[in-house]
């Protein structure tokens, strides 16, 4: 079943609203659960009669009835987290939708119904790991009481513990490091006394706020996509806005609807910062290796090869967190731009108000610093690289060198060995002429003194030995002018057939 928008909340001209509600039922098994479990803030803008409750389905289903139309509280401000599955105790087994948002598909309607959350808004949230925009809307104006709305992703980079001692560098479609969306291990990033590593985790926070001029009603929706297994931090920003609202309460403050921005952005700063500073410790790290394997006489094939691997994965995450902290940065411009626009709306916090748009001056100043970090990072990351390829070309040379090496010994050998068959083969060719110039005079004396002649008295005779060189001197003559002509035959082809191969040569280099 697909999801149903109210006509006041529809924007055709921007938003497919079929497609959208018909991609709901495919985008919703894997990113919500079957059964819900939600935090919900509810308290005044003076920060009293504040409640915190966590809420399954049917009470969220009964605190929405009992929230909605005319019975709404005015001048109030009610939060909702929801987040992924909170793993506390790592004893306890994880559910099997530990991944996916704790709330039902009939929690999520009923929530889309009562914040009147945006098509655009949720069709995002089911492709958040897509690139995505801002909104901001006016949804009604009725005797100068505005209702409009504002949604934003915050891209979030943290840096948690690794609890894997190996198996990085298997690549798999969760585990491959050059996939900036993956994780990224920082092996020598030491936090702890025990040695643990460090991983950085990306994910994103989407956050919706309406606030309705006329009943003074401020709501927030919070999707917490991150990991459930880091608890502290996901639930970090819900106990800082608690601590806020008690804060103002205490102090008798008025606090502008606009302050939880400031938390969750302070927050996701600071994660950002914690994260770079690492990623800088494992460049110098990996460069102090660098240095030290440079002062090594071994083979570091293996060295520069494993190195070089990391240093990649290292450039495609900074050019990933270049262009979220771009899109950190314009979220902030955005929403300062906004609030200039609606702050007249809001004369009981003016003064609140204007706290937040310093605040957010404040926050763009040190987005901008990150930014400048991770540039500052590229910039070392393409020296070590420089490094690391001269001197792999130093090893591929020494190495050539080696291989040049073995092949002039090779030569060497050759060379004694090709003199040594010369030398075979001129012994053999001086057995052959000398056996060539004996074998007719043998082959006549063997044939003369077979038994059949030499009962012939004429043959048998000694003056008759004239005949043994009547045919052993024609014979020996004919056998080395065969020999002398057969080799001087072969070597006229041989001359000839070079001289063709000569003339192909030259015709093909004319042709080219």
């Amino acid at each position: 079943m697909g999801l149903q928008w109210a006509t006041h909340n529809v924007a055709p001209e921007l938003e497919h609203i079929d497609a959208i509600s018909e991609s709901f039922g495919s985008y919703a098994p894997s990113l919500l659960s079957e059964e819900t479990s939600i935090q919900r803030i509810r308290c005044n803008y003076d920060g009293s009669d504040c409640h915190l409750n966590e809420l399954d389905e049917s009470q969220l289903s009964n605190d929405l009835s009992l929230h909605s139309g005319v019975d709404a509280p005015k001048d109030t401000w009610e939060f909702f987290f929801i987040n992924k599955f909170l793993i506390r105790d790592r004893k306890i087994a994880a559910p099997t939708n530990s991944n996916r948002l704790q709330i039902s598909t009939s929690s999520y309607q009923q929530l889309v119904s009562y914040c009147d959350l945006p098509p655009s808004f949720v069709h995002a949230l089911f492709r958040h790991y897509l690139p995505t925009g801002r909104g901001f809307r006016e949804i009604s104006s009725i005797n100068d009481a505005i209702t409009y709305d504002h949604w934003y992703f915050l891209p979030v980079r943290v840096q948690v513990l690794c609890k894997k001692s190996s198996g990085h560098t298997v690549k798999t479609p969760d585990n491959n490091q050059m996939n900036p969306f993956n994780y990224l291990h920082l092996p020598d990033v030491k936090v702890d006394k025990k040695g643990s590593c460090v991983d950085i985790r990306g994910s994103c926070i989407a956050i919706y706020s309406k606030h309705n001029t006329s009943t003074g009603r401020s709501t927030f929706v919070i999707f917490n996509l991150l990991d459930g297994r880091w608890d502290k931090v996901v639930e970090e920003p819900r106990i800082r806005i608690t601590e806020t609202i008690a804060h103002a309460n205490e102090n008798g403050q008025l606090k502008s609807p606009y302050f939880h921005h400031l938390v969750y952005l302070t927050s996701t700063l600071k994660w950002w910062t914690n994260a770079m500073n690492s990623v800088n410790v494992q460049l110098i790290a990996y460069e102090d290796s660098l240095q030290h394997e440079m002062d090594n006489n071994e083979d570091s094939t293996k060295f520069y090869t494993d190195l070089n691997r990391a240093l990649h994965s290292i450039a495609a995450h900074l050019h990933r967190y270049g262009s979220e902290l771009k899109s950190l940065e314009a979220t902030i411009s955005d929403m300062d731009k906004q609030l200039t626009e609606v702050c007249n709306f809001h004369e009981r916090t003016d003064d609140a108000n204007r706290q937040i748009i310093h605040g957010l001056n404040h926050i763009a100043s040190q987005v901008r610093e990150i930014n400048d970090f991770v540039l500052e990072l590229e910039k070392k990351l393409n020296n070590i690289l420089a490094l690391l390829f001269n001197r792999m070309q130093i090893a591929n040379t020494q190495a050539m060198n080696k291989v040049l090496q073995a092949i002039q010994a090779d030569t060497k050998t050759s060379q004694i060995l090709s003199k040594e068959m010369q030398k075979d083969s001129l012994s053999m060719k001086t057995i052959a002429v000398v056996t060539m110039f004996f074998l007719p005079g043998a082959t006549f004396a063997a044939l003369f003194s077979m038994p059949f002649f030499g009962n012939n008295d004429w043959l048998s005779s000694v003056s008759r030995m004239w005949l043994w060189f009547a045919f052993t001197v024609p014979t020996t003559s004919l056998t080395l002018l065969f020999y002398w002509y057969y080799k001087r035959r072969g070597e006229q082809i041989r001359s000839e057939e070079d001289g063709k191969v000569d003339e192909e040569d030259s015709t093909n280099v004319e042709k080219l």
